[in-house]
């Protein structure tokens, strides 16, 4: 089960405040800004005590080395939060990035979020920036993926998945069909060659509630 996240448009403000600043002023430059900006903007809101954020904690639902990067446990007054980061970016070095790869990645990363602890009512979040390199790829209609990247309704994870059956997204599923929705709660645009895409998803289970 998943709960809303209705009730975090301020903290999703900040972050994506921050973010921008981060850019102004070229300390972007790695996803761990992103996590610690929103760590910031979750604490500032004022619900959360910082001494009860999990970083990295452990993820139930997989065997092995495999973490969840922000967990919250719940209280009486808030749900448990847990929260994935991923922040693509061109190479600095220059080439061409694997973009296939890193939206399957994305993908990913909503799955494992639905299977930690399914039938419990967490709040998941993944929160997703990207530069230009990869909103084409996103956009692009051949690839299928435009409505999850821009669309306001809910997707089926494991439907774009089938639809993008290529080696590269069978080999970050390893066979897995996903059972998981993704819904965008808050993006924010900034259009142009330095520019900056923010996507924030509320994910759920395909499980009987």
């Amino acid at each position: 089960m998943t709960t809303p996240a209705h009730d975090l448009p301020e903290v999703f403000q900040t972050f994506n405040h921050l973010l921008h600043r981060r850019l102004v002023r070229g300390s972007l430059n790695k996803e761990d800004a992103v996590r610690y900006s929103f760590f910031y903007a979750l604490v500032s809101a004022g619900e959360i005590d910082p001494a009860d954020i999990f970083l990295e904690s452990s993820h139930s639902g997989f065997e092995g080395r495999k973490e969840i990067d922000l967990l919250v446990p719940a209280t009486e007054s808030r749900p448990g939060r847990l929260v994935e980061f991923k922040y693509d970016t061109r190479l600095k070095a220059g080439g061409n990035l694997n973009r296939t790869k890193r939206a399957a990645s994305v993908l990913f990363d909503l799955h494992r979020l639905s299977l930690y602890e399914p039938t419990l009512s967490w709040q998941r979040l993944m929160v997703y920036v990207s530069d230009s390199e990869m909103v084409g790829h996103f956009r692009s209609a051949r690839n299928g993926l435009a409505e999850f990247f821009d669309g306001s309704g809910e997707c089926d994870i494991s439907a774009l998945v089938q639809a993008n059956v290529g080696k590269t997204f069978a080999s970050s599923f390893q066979g897995v069909v996903p059972t998981t929705r993704g819904r965008i709660v808050f993006k924010a645009d900034q259009d142009g060659p330095e520019g900056l895409w923010v996507r924030i998803f509320s994910v759920s289970p395909a499980v009987p509630a």
